[in-house]
């Protein structure tokens, strides 16, 4: 069942107005960052960089939007419940924006998981959110599927790298995330969620028998505004650089809803730590803001 304000939707329309101004009339994070920026010079900046050993590759925010539509309008014809629960487990990569932004856009609530969970935890988290569809890489899946395909309401997984779909398990459906993309409509509109409608659900613990879980609701978007004035603010376009994964649950509003939100471009680097610390972007007509990884190595360094 849907989780609906009490207020009539009228008392919600000043609040739109923040977030969106005239551009999107709905009230969802997906579309904040994304179709927001449309018939804006913003549209076609770079929203999102991959930097990695072969190169880097550049989306922008015209880019993210198809992208994520697409994403939108497979999740919204797969005949997953409303509010599934779509669970995320990837590297630093353009499809783990695609997979967050476009489940929130669909409607469906984003479980983001950082690639640092064992199998065995991923497993807990699987089976606690009640997740339908997962989203990974198949070199991930291999190991992964002995023990994750057991959750109750996991039905589909879907595979993100090249290969074939050799990887079956009985009961669930694997389809290549680029095949599921491409065959999938890329003007799909965002879902027109009411604020309190659940967004995101994320996991601060995996080692306990009850992880902590948080579930955030699309009115995080005027909740953050305060954050987003005062932390992104920065009177221009910027470049905002991290050393840390995008998975990692406390940072996904500072690298990538913030930001974007913002109209900035994020940058996340695929390098060891001593090569990171050696190259400087490719944007170097723009500031560039540098957000470090917030959490300790395990090691202790």
């Amino acid at each position: 069942m849907s989780v609906r304000s009490p207020r009539d939707a009228s008392r919600d329309r000043p609040l739109l107005a923040l977030v969106f101004g005239d551009r999107e009339p709905v009230f969802n994070i997906g579309a904040a960052v994304t179709s927001r920026h449309a018939g804006t010079p913003v549209y076609f900046r770079t929203a999102f960089v991959v930097d990695g050993p072969l190169g880097a590759h550049e989306y922008t925010y015209a880019d993210l939007t198809e992208l994520c539509a697409r994403f939108q309008a497979f999740l919204s014809d797969s005949g997953m419940s409303k509010e599934a629960r779509v669970l995320i487990r990837l590297p630093d990569s353009i499809e783990f924006p695609i997979a967050f932004f476009g489940t929130m856009r669909a409607g469906r609530v984003a479980v983001p998981t950082s690639t640092s969970l064992s199998a065995s935890e991923l497993a807990l988290i699987a089976k606690d959110s009640g997740a339908e569809i997962l989203v990974t890489t198949r070199e991930d899946w291999a190991h992964l599927a002995p023990t994750v395909s057991e959750a109750p309401a996991l039905r589909v997984v879907l595979l993100v790298g090249g290969g074939e779909l050799s990887i079956t398990t009985t009961g669930l459906l694997c389809i290549d995330f680029g095949e599921a993309l491409g065959s999938s409509d890329a003007n799909a509109r965002a879902i027109n969620t009411a604020p309190e409608d659940p967004a995101y659900l994320v996991y601060t613990s995996a080692n306990t028998n009850l992880p902590a879980r948080t579930l955030h609701t699309h009115r995080a978007l005027i909740e953050r505004q305060p954050a987003r004035k005062n932390r992104f603010d920065f009177g221009g376009h910027v470049t905002i650089q991290h050393s840390g994964c995008i998975g990692f649950t406390d940072a996904l509003e500072t690298k990538l809803i913030d930001p974007l939100y913002r109209g900035h471009t994020v940058v996340v680097r695929r390098h060891a730590r001593s090569e990171m610390s050696e190259r400087r972007s490719s944007h170097a007509d723009s500031p560039e803001a540098c957000m470090p990884r917030p959490f300790a190595r395990k090691d202790g360094h």
